[in-house]
């Protein structure tokens, strides 16, 4: 059997969206997540940032306490405690004060700016602050990235290393997502054999597009297993045959034209 007549690219096209096939879903690990695709919309269960966090390391303190500092007329505040990165302070800032603060951790209460540690120096608890901000400046508000309740990702989006940080942020330890197709690779010829250093026997060529073709199928996010047969009705049969089976979809190579060993046709016409 030969094809004569060959379907032009716009109908090949054609035929692969009619005959598209939605895969069913799986829960996997976040960890194993990337390159997959969202079978759910992702919901936030938690605000990011969770609370008024400082952007900068530096002193909280009120902003209007520094209004009119400068290098020509510095002001004067009193350090009455230190916050790191994870820690939580339970004392309120008052006029004249000023709190250490890391890059991350908690606005405390009664502050409402931060001002970089580069604009001040220390003696002791004695701040000496040579700029001004004003109210919010170098504060990142609660929910300012993610707000709780939200939907961040819609079902059906690739999974790409931004929303791994996102789908993480919002509290997912694992994911739904599609599974991955299943391929049958069949690569037909007598005359491929593996690749070798060594001398190849007349009439033989190295089987290249197993490999390229692996690669490509890979990238497009399959599972993808490889088997060779001869150019015999039989043979060819078979694997296809077995293939049915197991797999969401059946590749060939090979085998398509007029000559003696191109047998793929008509063994898909003897399948039906």
């Amino acid at each position: 059997m030969f094809l004569s007549k060959l379907e032009s690219l716009g109908n090949a096209l054609k035929l692969i969206d009619n005959h598209q096939k939605v895969m069913g879903t799986e829960e996997v690990p976040l960890f194993e997540a990337h390159k997959r695709v969202l079978a759910e919309d992702i919901m936030a269960y938690h605000n990011s940032p969770p609370f008024d966090k400082s952007a900068m390391d530096g002193f909280a303190l009120k902003g209007e306490n520094t209004f009119g500092a400068s290098q020509s007329n510095p002001k004067t505040l009193r350090i009455v405690d230190a916050i790191g990165a994870g820690d939580f302070c339970d004392k309120t800032i008052n006029e004249g004060e000023a709190i250490v603060i890391a890059t991350g951790a908690p606005i405390p209460e009664g502050a409402d700016a931060v001002l970089m540690k580069e604009y001040t120096t220390t003696d002791g608890d004695e701040l000496t602050i040579y700029s001004q901000v004003t109210p919010g400046e170098n504060v990142s508000p609660k929910a300012e990235d993610i707000k709780k309740g939200e939907k961040i990702l819609s079902k059906d989006t690739f999974i790409r290393y931004q929303e791994m940080g996102l789908i993480a942020s919002a509290g997912y330890d694992s994911v739904e997502v599609y599974r991955k197709p299943k391929i049958k690779l069949i690569i037909t010829g007598n005359e491929l054999v593996e690749p070798t250093k060594e001398e190849i026997d007349k009439a033989k060529i190295i089987n290249s597009n197993k490999y390229a073709i692996k690669a490509m199928i890979e990238d497009a996010g399959a599972l993808v297993s490889i088997s060779h047969a001869g150019d015999t009705f039989d043979e060819v049969r078979e694997e296809v045959l077995k293939a049915t089976k197991d797999y969401d979809v059946i590749m060939t190579t090979g085998g398509t034209a007029i000559s003696k060993g191109d047998v793929v046709l008509d063994v898909v016409d003897d399948l039906g």
